[in-house]
């Protein structure tokens, strides 16, 4: 193993001493800064192979087979004034006991000489070399049954059954590079994996990747580049974005983790937790229970099967096993992203950051490990978390969305929003360069109204390559850095609020998903003024006085305690708009709290899941909802006092308004609900909405930026004079807007 001199790198004589942006020392304190302040670019420069893939002699192959053009685009970002940089960065770790940096350096000098006073940031995969597992197969990952002995694991490590990417990959691992076989070439096989890599519960793992992550930052601090790093992100699991293996998947029986290690941790866990052998077998429905017999959650009792509406809220004693399985993969998710965070102080005394919290994107939130935000918001390891921004109504005219309640994180910590938005030069979300140009201040204006950093990323090798979009980068970078040194005041009027911790008590369902955290945050955005989004745990330390609309989306859990707390805090004009099921699992399977919540009674709706649901609004509008794969559960409303403004085929209640100790409430069952509606109601209240329905608005008090899905023509509503816009240079008393348009101003 190599010491603190690097004994298996290769260090480059080289330090640019030129002028930068940091000319101190960058702590944490300095490096967090940076990441407030600048905007970044992420490319594809140095991207290893992971697990890493060696040639006949040993040495480490680079995913990127060149780098010229890949430095260009570093280049270029650089002349736009981008002058912090990100990336993958290999951790020279090849195999057992085997460490090569010299892929790591030459990565450091290419990217370097790109510019005088680049910084980076870089990303550090701690997946394991394929040797690793064959050394340690009790240590990985085995997908549902679990049933294989310790050498059929050991037998499966890089075969076609090992699942070594995180997902089946039809033809094998290199069916995925099919596309840029001229640049890309991996033939190693992955086709219905039986197991994965490292068990996150790992020991041993952690151990050795942690001892892989010390000595790595140790050679970079030590060597010609270590004062222009300015922290590190972890990265492990699939895509790096710790999440465990195989849960983005749907459809399918590979469930993780079903191996000897997991188990053996969870029944660690169940004892910490409970007490005692007896105790934790009576919680588990296990009365013989041991560490080595302990029985896991199946795929059914997980997800795939609910017989009734009770057990799809896992509301009985038998939910039990399930729930405490995903609370313990996302304790160990986040023992792990913290002790390796913590290895990034001890060793550099600089920023350390992970990805983390996605659920606004993901059904299997729980699966993947990601439901322990809280924890890794008190951490004082962990400076900053990042996400890809969403997936879904993200094109030209959409509103864009997040994975991550950033907002929420920015109250503690840093989010940071990897933009992988497609360009019109990939020919998929933007058809133009108009369009594209609406989607980049799009996300510039999220970001800056959410107070969240943010970096471009080109992951397929070109999507930034034009003139035009570079040009138009450097813009948005200069009115960035203004308006960055410049306070801000949060400005909306309306919060849509989510709850991560009701994901842990609803099996998980990518239907109501896609309609209750997709679809009704996207609406609701749409609806012509800015929206902010928090966590239901954050409510009770903000200040609620603002906000005359309260969008409530999966709150299942409402407890009588906080409720009683908050509602002195709301304005006593504000709405409340509930939807789906408020409150149902606040204490075990109650519709009926409902009632307590909204003044509404609540009540199972029977219908034939193959025929869908038909919704119909009070104006006569009909919407349906076909259900493909898993239908979900849904409620009628009934009660004194109830404004009818929508009802199913049957004529049951589906949507409706009453008044109830002193706010209007309003409560959507079928989570379809559109931005006219939201627009109804924000009326209704006296929000001050910048533009019709069926635009986007984000701002705070230093800009406004205004993207419209359609063509609308509309009175300039801004509630402070402006003195500039961006885009067109012509602040006009009406604006004219043709569809997928942008405007961007810029207040007095």
């Amino acid at each position: 193993m190599p010491d603190r001199n690097g004994i298996f790198g290769v260090y480059f004589p080289f330090n640019f001493r030129t002028e930068r942006i940091m000319k101190e020392k960058i702590d944490s304190a300095a490096g967090l800064q940076l990441l407030k302040k600048h905007s970044l670019f992420w490319s594809m420069l140095g991207w290893p192979y992971d697990p890493p893939r060696l040639n006949d002699d040993g040495k480490p192959i680079m995913l990127l087979l060149e780098s010229e053009r890949i430095q260009r685009y570093h280049r270029d970002f650089y002349r736009a004034g981008i002058k912090l940089h990100t990336g993958l960065l290999f951790s020279g770790w090849t195999g057992i006991g085997k460490i090569d940096y010299a892929e790591t350096d030459r990565t450091l000098e290419e990217l370097f000489a790109c510019g005088d006073d680049i910084l980076y940031l870089p990303r550090i995969k701690l997946n394991v070399p394929l040797d690793w597992g064959k050394v340690y197969p009790e240590e990985m990952c085995v997908y549902y049954p679990g049933t294989l002995s310790v050498e059929a694991v050991r037998a499966l490590v890089n075969t076609p059954q090992h699942d070594i990417f995180g997902t089946d990959l039809g033809e094998g691992y290199h069916s995925w590079f099919k596309r840029h076989k001229d640049q890309w070439t991996d033939n190693r096989p992955n086709v219905n994996g039986l197991i994965g890599n490292q068990s996150f519960a790992s020991r041993q793992w952690l151990a050795d990747a942690g001892d892989i992550l010390a000595r790595l930052i140790r050679h970079l601090e030590d060597g010609p580049y270590g004062d222009r790093i300015i922290g590190y992100q972890i990265a492990y699991g699939m895509c790096g974005e710790t999440t465990l293996w195989r849960s983005w998947d749907r459809d399918n029986f590979k469930f993780s983790d079903y191996g000897f290690c997991c188990r053996r941790s969870f029944y660690d866990w169940g004892i910490q937790h409970y007490g005692s052998p007896e105790k934790l077998g009576e919680a588990w429905q296990q009365p013989e229970i041991s560490r080595n017999n302990i029985r896991l959650p199946s795929p059914f009792e997980r997800e795939l099967e609910w017989r009734n509406t009770a057990e799809f809220f896992r509301a009985g004693a038998e939910n039990r096993l399930a729930m405490d399985y995903d609370r313990f993969l996302s304790d160990r998710n986040v023992e792990a992203i913290e002790h390796f965070c913590r290895i990034v102080k001890q060793e550099s005394n600089k920023i350390a950051g992970a990805f983390y919290g996605y659920y606004l994107n993901v059904p299997r939130a729980g699966h993947a490990g990601h439901l322990g935000l809280d924890r890794l918001l008190a951490s004082p390891d962990i400076d900053f978390f990042a996400a890809p921004k969403a997936y879904r109504r993200v094109a030209p005219g959409e509103p864009g969305g997040e994975q991550v309640p950033a907002m929420s994180v920015n109250r503690r910590k840093l989010f940071v929003d990897e933009l992988d938005n497609r360009t019109h030069l990939t020919g998929l979300e933007a058809g133009n360069m108009e369009e594209t140009r609406t989607v980049l201040w799009r996300e510039l204006a999220k970001n800056l109204s959410y107070g969240s950093a943010f970096w471009w990323m080109d992951l397929g090798g070109g999507w930034f390559d034009s003139p035009e979009i570079m040009r138009e980068l450097a813009r948005i970078e200069k009115y960035a850095l203004r308006l960055r040194g410049q306070p801000a005041r949060p400005v909306a009027e309306v919060l849509v609020v989510s709850d991560d911790a009701s994901f842990l008590v609803m099996k998980p369902n990518y239907a109501l998903h896609s309609d209750l955290l997709v679809d009704i945050p996207a609406e609701i955005q749409l609806a012509g003024a800015p929206v902010d989004h928090y966590r239901f745990a954050d409510l009770e330390t903000l200040d609620l006085s603002r906000y005359k609309v309260i969008c409530f989306l999966n709150c299942l859990i409402v407890p009588r305690g906080v409720r009683q707390r908050l509602l002195p805090r709301f304005r006593p004009d504000a709405a409340f708009v509930w939807h789906y099921a408020p409150g149902i699992r606040s204490s075990g399977y109650d519709p009926g709290y409902a009632e307590e919540l909204c003044g509404m009674k609540m009540a199972e709706h029977h219908y034939d899941p193959r025929s869908g649901v038909e919704f119909r609004l009070a104006d006569g509008e009909i919407r349906r909802r076909e259900f493909h794969d898993r239908e979900y559960p849904l409620f009628q409303l009934s009660g004194s006092g109830l404004q009818v403004m929508g009802t199913y085929a049957d004529g049951a209640a589906a949507f409706a308004r009453c008044a109830w100790k002193g706010h209007l409430h309003y409560c959507c069952c079928p989570p379809l609900l559109r931005n006219g509606e939201y627009r109804a109601i924000f009326d209704a209240a006296k929000v001050h909405c910048y533009a019709p329905a069926g635009n986007t608005v984000y701002a705070d008090s230093r800009f406004a930026g205004i993207f419209s899905r359609s063509g609308v023509t509309f009175p300039l509503a801004l509630p402070k004079n402006a003195a500039e816009e961006c885009l067109t240079g012509k602040i006009d008393a009406q604006v004219q807007m043709h569809a997928k348009d942008a405007r961007f101003y810029l207040y007095e």
